[in-house]
Order: C-alpha cells, then structure tokens, then sequence
C-alpha cells in the first residue's frame, strides 16, 4: 500500500496491477492504475520520460534489479524513487520486493538581474517562503510568467492618448456645453463651436473638447452640460435618458468606447410661470396633527422645491421658497422656467429645517441623518420628479398636481402607537445570474426613506436579515410602530462572499432607483391598519425596479384583486405571515365566477368567522384576517383552519397558527 489510490500487488506470472482500483493485470494498460514510471531518478526524469511499468522496463524485468526508476502517482500527484530489490515469477505467486523513497517535487527560487545576490528580486510575502519564490513542480512542460518583484504579470506599461469628445446638437441651440469625466477628476473642461482648440467646423452644432494625454490602460466615465448659470449646469445625457458615457484608453493607445453623444432637436426654448404645490398635512408639528411631526412653520422651518431649474439649492428663496396658503396646509410657489418644450425637468420637495427644529427632533431621536430634507417621491421609485414645459398654449401658465411630500396623502398614516409587522419576501432564483449563491450568501433587505428609519430608531446603514424560505425566496418581517406612512421603500442585496461584495439593487437618481409599495387600512374592520405583507418580489439587479401604482383613494380596502392574470385552475396559497399576531393575509385563485367563502375553523372543527361570503369574478384575489371572531373578539392563540369554498366546484382548507 502506498496511498489510499495506489496498493501495488502481484499474482502468479502477471505484471504488477493496484489492487485497490483493479481486480488484476489487464495487459492493456502495461501499468498499475493511476502509475507512470520513468527509467531515471525523480531528479533527473523529464515529463517525457515517464510511461507505462511495461513499456519502462521493454519487457525484461530482470533488468530492474539494482536499479532506481521514478514512480508518479497520476492521482495523488506525488512522486517517489523505487528501488527493485528482486522480481520472480511461477504460477505458485510470483513476488517481487522494493524500497522506495517519497520525492519532494516543490523547489524554491528568485530571480537576478545581474550576476550576484545583491541584485536579486525581493518577493512579496503573499507569494513567498522564507523570502523565496517556491514552486511545486508539475508533471507536464509548462511556463510560469511572473513580474520581477511580484506575484503577479507585469502590468501593462503606461500609455498617453490625446481623447477627442463631442456633443452633437441637432437642434443648434447649445449656447455653453462643457465635458466632465473621471479623466478631469469631475473638474469641467470647456468645448468649442467656434472652428477652433480641435473643432472642425463653426457653428455647425458639433461641440468638440481635445483632452490631452489621458493614461491608459483605464476606462473613464463622462459626460457633459450646457452652462445656464447655476451651479451644475443641464446635464445632457439626462435628454436622452443615457447613463454616464465610457471610454477606453487601450495598451495599444488607441481610444474605444463612447467618444460623443447625439442630442436630438429638443425644439424651442419657452418660458412659462411653473406652480409648485405640496400638501404637508400628515407632516405637520402642530396641534391637531396626527401625522408624521416632523415639520413646523412656527419653529421656522421652510419648504422648498429644488431641481434642474434653480440649480438644485435655494440661494435665491424667490424661487425656491414656498408659502403657505391661509387656512390650509398647502405650501406653493410660482416661478419662472426656461426651457425647452420636451424636455423633462426634474425637481424634488425640499424640508429646511431651523435649529430650534433640529436641536428638538435630535433631543427626541438622536443625531439626523444626512440629507434628510430631501423627498424620495414612491410615485417615482426614489427617483426625482419631472414636468415638461410643452407648447405654449397662449397662456404662459403650467400648473403642476398637487403633490405631498413623499406622495403621503391624507389619512395614509398608521396611527401613534400602533404596532405592525411588515413582511417583505423576494425571489432569488434569478440572481445566481449577477452571481448570488444560496449556499454562502446572505440576502439582505434595505429600507430607504429616512424619515422612517429616523423616527423607528433605526440606523440610516442598517440592513435586515432575510430567512430562506427552502424555495429560492426569503422573507423579511420589519416591526414598526405608528406613526408609519403608508409606502415602503425599499431594495434588496446580498452579499457574495466570493468576491466580498454587497451587491444591491437599482440605483441611479432616475425612475424605479428603490421599489415602493402600499400598506393599506381594512375597510372589513372601520380601515384600522394591521400587520401586512406584501407580494413577492423579483430580484432584479438593474433598474427601474418595480414601483406599485400610487392611488390615494386606495388607502383603505376590503378584498382587492392581486394581479389581471385569469387563472386557470382554483388555488388555496399558504397564509403569510404563519404564524401571525393578529393578522394574517389569505390569497386564493379563481378561475370562473363563482360564490366564494373565507371560513375560519377552530382546532373543534368549530365555525369561529366568515371572512368573506359574495360572488367574485375569475382571478387572484388576495384579504386580510385580523384573529376575531364573528363578533369582533380577539380569538385566542391556537391552530385554526381556514377554508376556500367556491361554489360547488372547489373546496381546501389548511392551517395556520395564531400567537400573542
């Protein structure tokens, strides 16, 4: 026995075989399984060298006797000198008998530029033994290319190229375009219409920039801007809905990638008086309120709309600052935008808070958060809002829909004090794509708006941990505690812990950067609010991710269907969450219409609550039960059996638990 692989034996005349992975000699192999041999020692063999026991030894065994051969075992990668001591045959057993001596097939080395040590290499410890180089040595010719002093090849060496960028402006209208890049360090670097500094032809609407000796081999992301004035400038990718532009400086020097964009005519330029509106009912500070108290004129707080238009700040208040109308809790403002009839403008709602205001929410909640003035609307996704100036219809006026910030409508809060769960569930099935491993990853849930991480005390970084649910999807259960708005925004990631990534969905600042979905009040139960899960979602790496169509007058719902999709069969779906305190939501398919009922049984078999009880057409139809009875007592904690009763067509019951 020499190895595991390798227990060398022989019987009768035949040759040698292993015993451990074959019955005896074949003859066809000419060797022992898993063995090549070569006619030298390990030191001195070459991969040529090495063949069959049969071949080796050219038929004369005899020959052996004295003599030490190489022997490498192909499986275990190890190598020893053998050593014949004698070989007999007879049909009563032949024999044979050995020594061998395991051979070291790892080396260490370095390498010198020159002709003594002082000019030897000094190798990084993550690549080195002692100071060495060390080597296990193969079994096959083969080259290793390193970089003197290093693990790894040489990298490439550094090359210079002249970048040429362009804007081309259809419409001829740019009066300023400027380039940005990670080749300027993000500095702005000026182009020329003028026939001049590398552009070709004056006035023709071709914008040209000649960047000098950028480096390379790298990639560098740009872009660029007409400067109105303000303080970013328009950035003109955003016309043709393009992220950032990319080009390459190659070993070789040459240039690949994006070099120029092309803007389309975006038609004339048109002033009109845009009105700004923003209802802050349910955001209010002040007696009465029942909403989220976060803002308050008294203490000097001021609302602000900000975007493309005033340079995203309020340096000016005359167009930025908005006003409360009397008797109301909506803030406007009008003000004068230039621009061009197509193109979007894009804009958010924007809290100034005093120092009274914030040294009072601080003593209550600890430090704020950065940026938390800033709206991100669910209508968008997260992303910025936008309005087109379009033709101009005589009057001058464009009077924008009376917005609330973060789209929160009246009565879309869940009361002070109330407790909730929220669960979220996503499907990950799909996101072994962008190199998601359910074996070693982890996947996270992240909640965006800040305001409600805030005043939950949850940190502004914290991720939620989410559970596999043994199906490619997990679940996240997020308890809260009123006041809570409505819409949850949110994304998913996981970290790959191959590559020691966080890997998160969407982004950007456009429409769908986070997902937004609703809670809703039960309109079976006086629209109180309770513990809600919502459906599942998808993963999906790039945005726009998945944004629930906004309806303020859905706040409050009794049985709502989930999707259009008609079913083809009838389906009972598991209750989520199970367990549940109190409330518990109830899906189910129909593929007809037909009389359906929701019954709920107790562990007696005893008939607790009808849920539902009416005529419901084909779909998918998901409710909510909140743990009473028929008479609006709290049941107590147990097993309890709902039923899906359709007609005379279809019928299941299943369980869940409730607990307190």
């Amino acid at each position: 026995r020499i190895t595991d692989n390798v227990w060398i034996t022989r019987k009768h005349t035949q040759s040698l075989f292993n015993i451990a992975q074959e019955d005896g000699y074949s003859g066809n192999s000419g060797s022992p399984v898993g063995t090549l041999w070569a006619d030298t020692t390990t030191t001195a063999a070459v991969s040529a060298n090495y063949t069959s026991f049969a071949a080796m030894h050219g038929g004369s065994t005899q020959s052996l006797i004295g003599d030490t051969v190489s022997l490498y075992l192909t499986q275990d990668g190890l190598y020893f000198d053998v050593t014949f001591l004698s070989f007999s045959g007879g049909n009563s057993g032949g024999g044979f008998s050995y020594s061998r001596t395991a051979v070291s097939t790892s080396i260490e080395y370095k390498f010198i530029n020159g002709n003594d040590w002082d000019s030897a290499e000094t190798v990084p410890e993550d690549c080195a033994t002692g100071g060495n180089r060390k080597l296990d040595v193969p079994n096959f010719d083969r080259t290793y290319e390193v970089c003197f002093g290093m693990c790894e090849l040489c990298p490439a060496p550094d090359v210079y190229s002249d970048v040429v960028l362009t804007v081309v402006d259809e419409g001829n209208g740019f009066e300023d375009v400027e380039f940005k890049g990670v080749f300027s360090g993000w500095a702005l670097v000026q182009a020329y219409d003028d026939g001049t500094n590398g552009d070709e032809t004056s006035g023709d609407g071709v914008w040209t920039a000649v960047v000098d000796s950028v480096l390379g081999p790298a990639s560098y992301e740009w872009g660029a801007i007409e400067n109105d004035g303000s303080e970013w400038g328009i950035w003109l990718l955003d016309y043709i809905g393009l992220p950032n532009q990319v080009f390459t400086v190659e070993e070789d020097g040459s240039v690949s990638g994006s070099t120029s964009m092309t803007i389309p005519d975006q038609g004339s330029l048109i002033t009109k008086t845009v009105v700004f509106s923003v209802d802050m009912t349910e955001w209010l500070d002040e007696d009465g309120a029942t909403g989220m108290p976060v803002f308050s004129v008294a203490r000097g707080d001021t609302m602000q709309v900000r975007g493309g238009f005033n340079g995203w700040n309020c340096d000016d208040p005359t167009d930025c600052v908005l006003t409360r109308t009397p008797g109301t809790n909506i803030f406007s403002l009008a003000v004068a935008v230039e621009g061009y009839i197509t193109n979007e403008n894009e804009y958010k709602f924007y809290i100034q808070h005093s120092m009274e205001s914030i040294s009072l929410l601080e003593e209550d909640n600890g430090e704020m958060y950065g940026d938390m003035g800033w709206e991100d609307s669910p209508q968008y996704g997260g992303g910025n809002r936008v309005f087109v100036l379009g033709e101009d219809d005589g009057t001058g006026l464009l009077e924008l829909p009376l917005a609330g910030y973060y789209d929160l409508p009246t009565g879309a809060v869940v009361p002070e004090s109330q407790e909730i769960s929220v669960n979220f569930r996503v499907d990950m099935t799909g996101a072994s794509e962008d190199g998601f491993n359910s074996a070693e990853d982890s996947v996270y849930l992240k909640l965006e708006d800040k305001w409600l991480k805030y005043l939950q005390g949850i940190d502004d970084n914290h991720k939620f941990a989410a559970t596999s649910n043994g199906d490619g999807s997990y679940s996240v259960g997020v308890d809260l505690v009123g006041p809570v708005p409505w819409h949850m925004i949110y994304h998913w990631e996981f970290l790959d812990v191959s590559e020691s990534v966080i890997l998160s969905e969407g982004g950007g600042f456009g429409f769908g950067r986070f997902r937004a979905r609703y809670m809703h009040s039960n309109a079976d139960y006086d629209c109180s609010w309770g513990d809600y899960g919502f459906p599942d979602d998808v993963w999906q790496k790039d945005p726009p991710l998945l944004v629930e169509e906004w309806d303020p007058d859905g706040i409050c719902i009794a049985l709502s269907v989930v999707n259009d999709i008609v079913p083809t069969k009838f389906a009972l779906s598991d209750n989520y969450p199970n367990p549940f305190n109190p409330t518990t939501n109830i899906s189910f398919s129909i593929p007809m219409q037909t009389d359906v009922q929701i019954n709920i049984y107790n562990i007696m078999g005893q008939l607790v609550a009808n849920v539902t009880n009416e005529q419901l057409n084909a779909g998918t139809y998901s409710m909510q039960w909140n743990g009473t009875d028929q008479s609006g007592n709290m049941l107590p904690s147990g097993l309890y059996f709902y039923e899906l009763e359709a007609g005379n067509e279809f019928r299941q019951i299943k369980k869940m638990t409730l607990v307190k």
